[in-house]
């Protein structure tokens, strides 16, 4: 999926997603800030397909299924899912990274690196330490 306007377009790590629905007191202004861009159509929001398999478990989890079901369908209305692939996974696996879900979420982003204005995530110092040249 290319990013075919002019508009920026961003990953979001589940983090973000996480500090808003669970009301994260230091993290949420920023993190609702970045969705509320996304949502009202100023950027073009992504996650990663696991990001949203994750969080439908957590709500599933914490509350129930029709919560679950009802969260991702919302979130679907304005942000778009990008792919992860068996490429992905191998090349996440090749990394020096002690975090796995950190590094899928790396090369996630290394594929859309090109496509993509800002990453949102907390990966700085994963990024910083890997043997990643950008």
């Amino acid at each position: 999926m290319k990013n075919t306007t002019n508009k920026t377009s961003i990953l979001i790590d589940l983090n973000i997603l996480l500090d808003v629905f669970q009301k994260h007191e230091r993290f949420f202004e920023n993190s609702a800030r970045v969705l509320a861009w996304i949502e009202s159509g100023f950027v073009k929001g992504f996650v990663s397909a696991h990001i949203v398999m994750t969080l439908y478990y957590l709500f599933q989890k914490g509350r129930s299924t029709a919560d679950a079901k009802a969260a991702i369908t919302n979130l679907l209305k304005f942000l778009l899912v990008a792919p992860i692939n068996q490429e992905t996974i191998e090349q996440a696996l090749n990394l020096e990274m002690n975090d796995f879900e950190d590094a899928v979420q790396m090369i996630a982003v290394i594929h859309w690196l090109m496509n993509l204005s800002l990453v949102f995530m907390y990966l700085v110092q994963q990024i910083q330490n890997s043997n990643l040249y950008f």
